[in-house]
C-alpha cells in the first residue's frame, strides 16, 4: 500500500514536508545551543505568537486556496493564488497587532517589528507553496521550500559558528529566505492579475469556507502557544526555553509524523469504497493498523530517550548545557509523542473518510482540555506540568476519536463543517 502511494506522487509530498520540518528542527536546535537560555525563551514566546497568526491565516486563506485551487477551472486556477496573496497582505494589521503586543509585553519592540516582517513573509511563502501543492506540484514546491527552510538553517548555523547570533538577525534571516522562496514559487505558479470584481468573488468564496474553520479551530490555535506563555508568566523565560528544548529532542520524529496524513488520508478515502469498509469499526481497525506500524517505526528513538534521557540532552546541546536537568520532562515528552501517533492517524482517517466535523470536534475537545488543565498544572509543575497538560490534551483527543469511530455505522453522506 505504501509503495503504491509513493508511485502515485506522495514521494515528493513527503520529501517536501520533510524539508520544511527538518529546517524548522535545525533552526530551533541551533538557537537552543547558541543563545542564552532567557534569549532562547524570548524566541520561543515570539515564535509561538507567530504560530497563532499563522494558524488564523491558514484557516482563512490557505485552506480555501487548497480546496478551490485543486478543483478550479483552467481560467480561474491562476486567479485564486493572486487573490490569496492579496488577502494575506490585507491581514497584515491583525498579524502586526498580535505580534507587536506580545513583543511590547516582553520589552522587545525592535525584535517584534522584525518578527512581524517574518510572520508576513512566512504567510506569503506558505500561500505560494500551497498554490503549487494544491495542483500536486510538490516537486516544484520543493525548490522554494529548500530555500526557505534549509536556507535559513544554513545561515543561522553560520551565524552560530561565528558567535553572531541575535534574535534580530534570526528573524531577519527567516524573513529574507521566506521572501526569496515566495518570489520563486510565485513565478512557478504563474500568477494571473485579478480584477477587483474577481477579488470580491474570491473573498466571498474564501470567507464562506474559511469562517467555519476559524471558529472551530480557534481554541486549538490558542491552546498550543499558550503553554510557553504560561511557563513564562509563572516561572520565567528560562522555563519556556527548557520546554521547547525538550520538545526539540523528542521532535526529531516530526518529519515522519507530518507525513502520516499524506499516507493515511487517501487510504481511508479508498477504504470506504471496498466491501465492508462502511462501518466505523472497520475504519477503527484500519487506523489501529497504521498506528501500530508508525509506533514501531518510532520505537527505537523513543526507547533511547526513555532509557538515556540525560545523554540525549547532552548529545543535542553539549556538556555545559543548561537543559541537562530536563531528563524527567524528556521522558514525559516520549509519552506525549506516543499519543501523537494515534491522534494524527485518527485525524487523517476521520478526514479521509469525510468526517471533517468529527475531526474538528476531536481537535476541539483536546484544546478545551488544554485550556482547562494547563494553567494549574503549569503553575504547580512548571515544565513537568506542561508535559502533563500536553499528555492530557492528546489523550482526550485519542479517546474521543476511538469513541467516534467505534460506534454504529458511518452515514452515507459526508460530514461538513
Amino acid at each position: 500500500m505504501l509503495q503504491r502511494l509513493m508511485t502515485a506522487g506522495s514521494t515528493w509530498a513527503i520529501a517536501d514536508q520533510m524539508v520544511a520540518s527538518a529546517g524548522n528542527f535545525v533552526v530551533a536546535l541551533l538557537l537552543a545551543r547558541g543563545l542564552p537560555q532567557a534569549e532562547f525563551g524570548t524566541f520561543v514566546l515570539l515564535n509561538s505568537v507567530c504560530l497563532i497568526v499563522y494558524g488564523f491565516h491558514t484557516n482563512l486563506v490557505v485552506s480555501p486556496l487548497v480546496v478551490f485551487g485543486a478543483s478550479a477551472s483552467a481560467n480561474k486556477i491562476r486567479i485564486y493564488p493572486t487573490a490569496a496573496l492579496a488577502f494575506t497582505v490585507a491581514l497584515l494589521p491583525v498579524t502586526a497587532l498580535v505580534v507587536f503586543l506580545a513583543s511590547v509585553s516582553l520589552h522587545r519592540e525592535v525584535t517584534g517589528a522584525l518578527a512581524i516582517l517574518y510572520a508576513l513573509a512566512w504567510q506569503l511563502q506558505e500561500t505560494t507553496r500551497r498554490a503549487l501543492t494544491s495542483r500536486l506540484r510538490y516537486r516544484d514546491a520543493l525548490w522554494g521550500d529548500a530555500i526557505s527552510y534549509l536556507g535559513q538553517a544554513c545561515i543561522v548555523g553560520l551565524l552560530t559558528l561565528r558567535a553572531g547570533t541575535t534574535l534580530n538577525t534570526v528573524f531577519l534571516t527567516m524573513a529574507a529566505t521566506s521572501l526569496v522562496a515566495a518570489a520563486l514559487q510565485s513565478w512557478q505558479a504563474r500568477l494571473a492579475p485579478a480584477t477587483w470584481t474577481q477579488l470580491r468573488e474570491c473573498r466571498t468564496e474564501f470567507w464562506t469556507l474559511g469562517k467555519w474553520m476559524v471558529v472551530v479551530s480557534l481554541t486549538s490555535m490558542i491552546a498550543g502557544p499558550l503553554f510557553p506563555w504560561l511557563l513564562n508568566w509563572f516561572h520565567g523565560r528560562e522555563s519556556a526555553a527548557a520546554f521547547q528544548a525538550v520538545m526539540n529532542v523528542v521532535g526529531l520524529v516530526n518529519p515522519l509524523i507530518i507525513s502520516i496524513p499524506a499516507i493515511v488520508m487517501p487510504v481511508a478515502a479508498n477504504f470506504l469504497l471496498t466491501p465492508g469498509g462502511s462501518s466505523r469499526r472497520s475504519l477503527l481497525g484500519l487506523a489501529m493498523k497504521y498506528i501500530a506500524q508508525f509506533e514501531l517505526l518510532l520505537a527505537p528513538w523513543l526507547l533511547i530517550l526513555l532509557l538515556w534521557p540525560h545523554s540525549a540532552l547532552i548529545w543535542f546541546y553539549g556538556k555545559a548545557t543548561a537543559y541537562g536537568n530536563q531528563a524527567f520532562p524528556l521522558r514525559m515528552g516520549v509519552l506525549v509523542y506516543i499519543l501523537t501517533v494515534p491522534m494524527t492517524v485518527f485525524g487523517a482517517v476521520l478526514t479521509g473518510s469525510g468526517r471533517t466535523k468529527s475531526n474538528a470536534a476531536m481537535q476541539g475537545v483536546g484544546a478545551v482540555a488544554s485550556l482547562v488543565c494547563a494553567p494549574s498544572l503549569i503553575f504547580v509543575g512548571g515544565v513537568v506540568g506542561a508535559m502533563l497538560a500536553e499528555t492530557v490534551a492528546r489523550g482526550v483527543r485519542v479517546l474521543y476519536a476511538v469513541r467516534s469511530l467505534g460506534s454504529s455505522r458511518i452515514a452515507s453522506s459526508v460530514e461538513t463543517v
